[in-house]
C-alpha cells in the first residue's frame, strides 16, 4: 500500500536547477535528436536514389553497347560487302525496344566500308543518329567492314 510520503518508482535528483529532474529525456532533447535523424535519413535517401539512377544508366549503356556491337558483327558476317546507305530501325533487344541507326559509307578502297551504328532506348522519345554526337544517343560506334 502506497502512502503520500512513499518514494516514487522513478528516482529523481536535484541538480543545479531548483526543480528536481527525473531520469529520462526532455521534449527538447527528443526533438533535437529527431531533427538530426531526419537530416541524416534524407541525406542517405538522396544518395540511394542517386546510386540507383547511376546503376540504371550504366545498365542501359551496357545493353546498348552489346546491341551496337552485335549489329556491327552481323554486317561483318554478311557474305557480300554491304552497300552504302542509311538504315533506321526499331529492334527488340534484352526485353526492351531500341532505336538503331546504321550508316554505311564508302572508303577510298573499294573493298572496305565504314559502318557507323548508334542506339538509344525507343521509349526515350528521341531520335538517334549514327556518326553524330547527340545527348539522346546512348552508344555511338564506328567500325570498318572489309571484303572476305
Amino acid at each position: 500500500m502506497l502512502t503520500a510520503n512513499a518514494p516514487s518508482h522513478r528516482p529523481c535528483f536535484k541538480g543545479y536547477a531548483t526543480r528536481p529532474r527525473c531520469n529520462g529525456f526532455t521534449l527538447l532533447e527528443i526533438l533535437i535528436s529527431l531533427a538530426i535523424f531526419a537530416l541524416l535519413s534524407s541525406a542517405i535517401a538522396g544518395q540511394t536514389t542517386s546510386s540507383v539512377r547511376v546503376q540504371q544508366s550504366l545498365e542501359t549503356k551496357r545493353v546498348a553497347t552489346q546491341l551496337v556491337e552485335n549489329t556491327i558483327e552481323q554486317y561483318r558476317l554478311m557474305e557480300t560487302l554491304a552497300t552504302d546507305g542509311r538504315k533506321r530501325q526499331v529492334v527488340k533487344y534484352a526485353e526492351r525496344l531500341w532505336n538503331v541507326d546504321v550508316v554505311i559509307e564508302n572508303t577510298r578502297r573499294a573493298d572496305m566500308r565504314v559502318i557507323k551504328v548508334a542506339a538509344n532506348p525507343a521509349d526515350s522519345g528521341k531520335t538517334v543518329s549514327a556518326g553524330k554526337s547527340h545527348d539522346s544517343t546512348v552508344v555511338n560506334m564506328i567500325a570498318y567492314l572489309g571484303a572476305h
